[in-house]
């Protein structure tokens, strides 16, 4: 769905930490919402409320300072909400600390919180993955996406890392996906500085009893005259593979699954 209207902005000043939030909204005639937090992550998506009706939406937010590439430190005040509806509503909403596990995400520009001008056109609007990812968990775990455009596992060991690598805690998650931009450097080929610096991550958060999962990056949508999409990052699939064989550490091949998804699309 395409929203015309600038969203609802509702701000909690609340230090670093984990918070359970619920949004309270009720419809002044039938509409359809969606729920962003912090720099654009999706909640929920496209809920479709009747007139009169009210809905409760809980869900989980960390908030942390966080660093960009060939930036100062970004100061996050708090939790912040927006809602997208171009109906007629109000919203309402409770925030309360929690402690639970948190899912941090390290990656690039297909990974990261994309930011939108509004009107929002979905069509023409970036989005990461990571960005989309908190609306398929219940309660009770937290997502943190740390990836950044630009980013190669170097940059982000040196950087973005800094941001949470002293509060990664036992029975919290990291999930990994780099390539695109690591490609482009001769010190991080597939087999060599990206393969190392792979395992240190892998390494880092089994120390501090963590959970590492590992993520083939995603196909280049570059198409050849047969309709099959051209192999530019398949070295770096097959070294992830590798590690995560190697290590014993959970694999999930978004290489493959996107090249099936965009040739038969």
């Amino acid at each position: 769905m395409n929203y015309e209207k600038e969203p609802l902005h509702i701000s909690t000043p609340v230090p670093n930490g984990t918070y359970e939030v619920t949004v309270t909204v009720t419809a002044h005639e039938d509409i359809v919402f969606t729920i962003l937090s912090q720099s654009r992550r999706f909640m929920a998506q496209d809920i479709n409320l009747g007139k009169g009706e009210s809905t409760d939406i809980t869900f989980n937010v960390s908030v942390c300072d966080y660093h960009k590439n060939n930036e100062d430190y970004t100061n996050v005040n708090g939790v912040e909400i927006d809602i997208m509806c171009d109906g007629d509503f109000t919203a309402l909403s409770a925030v309360s600390p929690v402690n639970i596990p948190t899912v941090y995400i390290a990656g690039d520009s297909t990974v990261t919180d994309q930011p939108a001008e509004y009107p929002y056109n979905a069509t023409s609007t970036y989005c990461g993955w990571g960005q989309m990812f908190p609306q398929f968990f219940n309660t009770g775990i937290a997502v943190e996406n740390h990836a950044q455009s630009g980013s190669t596992t170097e940059d982000f060991k040196n950087v973005n890392f800094t941001a949470f690598k002293d509060k990664i805690k036992k029975g919290d998650f990291l999930i990994i996906e780099f390539g695109h931009n690591d490609q482009k450097i001769d010190t991080l080929d597939a087999f060599g500085g990206y393969t190392e610096n792979l395992k240190y991550f892998v390494n880092f958060v089994r120390e501090k009893g963590a959970n590492p999962i590992i993520c083939s990056p995603i196909n280049r949508i570059i198409f050849q005259e047969d309709g099959t999409l051209l192999n530019l990052l398949g070295d770096y699939r097959t070294a992830v593979k590798n590690v995560c064989d190697e290590m014993n550490v959970p694999f999930i091949d978004l290489w493959s699954r996107t090249t099936e998804f965009f040739e038969a699309a």
